[in-house]
């Protein structure tokens, strides 16, 4: 490893232990107590590139907290990574497997600069010492415009949303970003437009984020952006609301809209009862179309409280092409209710419910419904052959304990999960 880099990582890390005990957060977790108990779990793992990723998450959450200890964070991932193997090739593997690790969590690049940089430069120097090219840096957003982007959304009022009643009042909290399953949607967008949408989609500025997608002058973005609002609308119970923003005219013409933006509006009319809409999707995707066709009418179906026919359409569909259909019917059937998800469960052998009891959980996940998760966490460990869906709900659950103010109960769920990540995600949430 290059010298400069371990003798500075070095000096960043002065005496810390890279083998020290599990800090004891109980029964007065801090923040700082819960990233350096993150960190241990981290070092705990067998393979590099999840010490990688454990400790790029908490590097991350460090600078959004900013705690001032993400630089001390990252010096110590590059000594614990060189002594477990010097090599720069299996130090390069371990950090971009981690940061990909990290990427798929759903954070926002432009978010963390400090991080980013520390990022790119770590693996340019890499890339010298294994003899690969030196690839091209990203752009980085300026700070000043990052800054500018915060600034903009702190000023911008939430929307009084009841379906999240239950975590935004707790401490004022953001909606977790569980709840914004559609970042794809945004990936066409200018990096300043994703970053403030889905800031505000994570605020639940709904109407404030209508008002941004309408000063955009480019049309082809504000298409994408109503696509995506139509469905956080839908998402938080806002049915009507989701409705009215189908009818802009940028999402009016379906001849002219991408695979993408058809296929969301086709289930925000799916989540308001009309599973019709799939006949829209373009002809060059018909085969999949008619796939859709089907999926869009299980979540019709469920979402007017219509089991009998959601499970005779779900029947029709192969076990293991089930899972988005079921996750959003589900979700779109509890905004009324658990009634027809408890419906559809009853028709169901026990063999075939597993599926059902995850989409639901993570529903209620969604929503801050504690108990109610924990419950179907329970019902998800007499379902046999599929303990792992109570183990992921747990690994989600825990930051919005934390969320929630259940500050002991998150970091006692953290310690039993022992992810580095989750870990890292709950302490965010501590003061």
């Amino acid at each position: 490893m290059n010298r400069l880099i371990l003798a500075l990582s070095l000096l960043f890390v002065g005496t810390l232990p890279l083998h020290a005990e599990t800090p004891d957060c109980l029964p007065h977790p801090t923040q700082d107590c819960v990233f350096q108990m993150a960190l241990r779990q981290a070092d705990d793992e067998d393979w590099t590139w999840l010490i990688a990723e454990g400790y790029l998450a908490v590097a991350y959450l460090q600078e959004l907290e900013q705690t001032g200890q993400d630089a001390e964070t990252l010096a110590a991932l590059l000594v614990k990574l060189s002594l477990a193997d010097p090599d720069p090739m299996a130090m390069r593997k371990a950090i971009k497997a981690g940061w990909s690790g990290l990427m798929l969590g759903g954070t926002l690049i432009d978010e963390s600069p400090a991080l980013t940089e520390w990022f790119v430069l770590t693996m340019a120097d890499l890339n010298r010492q294994a003899g690969l090219p030196v690839e091209a840096p990203p752009d980085f957003m300026p700070p000043e415009q990052l800054h500018a982007i915060r600034t903009k959304v702190a000023a911008i009022s939430a929307d009084v949303l009841p379906r999240y009643a239950r975590l935004t009042e707790a401490r004022g909290s953001d909606v977790p970003r569980v709840t914004v399953g559609f970042v794809d949607l945004l990936d066409d967008l200018a990096p300043d437009h994703q970053m403030i949408l889905a800031a505000l989609f994570a605020k639940g500025a709904l109407t404030g984020a209508w008002k941004e997608i309408s000063s955009w002058t480019d049309a082809k973005h504000r298409t994408s952006g109503f696509a995506a609002l139509a469905l956080a609308f839908a998402m938080a119970g806002e049915l009507t609301k989701a409705i009215e923003v189908l009818q802009m005219p940028e999402l009016a013409n379906s001849a002219d809209l991408d695979v993408l933006v058809s296929f969301i509006i086709v289930e925000v009319w799916a989540r308001a009862g009309d599973g019709s809409k799939a006949q829209m999707l373009p002809e060059s995707i018909v085969e999949s179309g008619d796939s859709f066709h089907l999926e869009a009418s299980v979540i019709a179906a469920l979402a007017t409280g219509d089991a009998d026919t959601a499970w005779r359409l779900v029947s029709m569909i192969k076990p293991n092409q089930r899972t988005y259909s079921l996750d959003v019917a589900v979700d779109a059937a509890l905004v009324h209710g658990p009634e027809p998800v408890e419906a559809l469960l009853a028709l169901m052998p026990p063999e075939e419910q597993a599926e059902v009891l995850y989409a639901l959980g993570k529903a209620q996940i969604r929503v801050g419904d504690v108990e109610g998760t924990t419950s179907t966490i329970d019902r998800l460990g007499r379902v046999p052959d599929h303990l792992h869906y109570g183990r992921i709900l747990q690994y989600e659950l825990a930051p919005v304990l934390a969320a929630l103010g259940r500050d002991v109960e998150a970091v006692q769920m953290a310690i039993e999960i022992g992810s580095a990540r989750t870990t890292a995600l709950v302490a965010a949430w501590l003061e």
